[in-house]
C-alpha cells in the first residue's frame, strides 16, 4: 500500500517495514513523509522563494546566484539545514519536482546561472555528452597529474612491441607504475592515442 507524502511534493511513500512510534510508523501503511520531506513544512514556501530570490542578479543573458557557492562556482541555497544547488532549486521553482536520476543541466555553461530557460533535465550521460561536444571535459594530457606526453605513450608502445620488456623495467624508466604500463599498453588507458 503506497500513498503520496504528505508535504505536497507529490511523490509516493512505500509501506512502514517497522512501527516505530517516534516516527509514527506503522508497520504496513504508508509513510507519510519521505526522508527529510517533514521539514518542508516548518519552512513557509513564500520566505524560501524570496531569500533565494534576493540572491539572484537579472542580466540580460544569465541570471546570476551571488550567494554561497559550492565547488566548480555552483550556488546553493540551505533548505531545511541542507545545502541544495540553486540551479536546481530554480528548476523546481518553476517545473515541479525533479525526477529521480535526472541533472538539471545548463545550456549556458554557467554553473552560477540560475535562469529557468537556461536549464534543462538530462541523464549522467548526456549531461557527459554535452560536456564533452561543449569542450568543457579534460583527458589524458590536459589533467595536471598527468605523467606521461604523447611521445612517451607511442615510445612506451613502441618499445613493448619490439622488445617484450617486463611492464615494472617500462614503469621504472617513466617514473609510473607497473599498472598504468599495462593499461596503457592493453589501450585502456591513452586510447585515443595511435601510431
Amino acid at each position: 500500500m503506497t500513498g503520496l507524502c504528505e508535504c505536497g511534493c507529490g511523490q509516493k511513500t512505500s509501506p512502514a517495514r517497522q512501527t516505530d512510534a517516534a516516527k509514527g510508523w506503522i508497520r504496513g501503511r504508508s509513510i507519510r513523509f519521505l526522508q527529510w520531506h517533514h521539514q518542508r513544512l516548518q519552512v513557509s514556501r513564500e520566505s524560501l522563494e524570496k531569500r533565494f530570490w534576493r540572491n539572484v542578479k537579472k542580466t540580460e543573458g544569465c541570471w546570476l546566484w551571488v550567494g554561497s557557492t559550492k565547488r566548480g562556482g555552483y550556488g546553493q541555497i540551505q533548505v531545511c539545514k541542507r545545502n541544495v544547488s540553486a540551479h536546481r532549486f530554480s528548476y523546481e521553482l518553476v517545473n515541479g519536482s525533479i525526477p529521480k536520476n535526472l541533472y538539471v543541466c545548463h545550456d549556458c555553461d554557467n554553473p552560477c546561472c540560475v535562469r529557468p530557460d537556461h536549464l534543462f533535465l538530462g541523464t549522467h550521460k548526456e549531461n557527459m555528452q554535452d560536456a564533452r561536444s561543449k569542450g568543457r571535459t579534460s583527458r589524458g594530457f590536459n589533467l595536471p597529474h598527468t605523467k606521461l606526453s604523447e611521445t612517451d605513450v607511442l615510445s612506451i608502445r613502441r618499445i613493448h612491441r619490439e622488445r617484450r620488456p617486463r611492464y615494472k623495467d617500462i614503469a621504472k624508466v617513466f617514473g609510473v607504475s607497473p599498472t598504468a604500463i599495462g593499461q596503457l599498453i592493453r589501450h585502456e588507458t591513452f586510447a585515443w592515442v595511435k601510431r
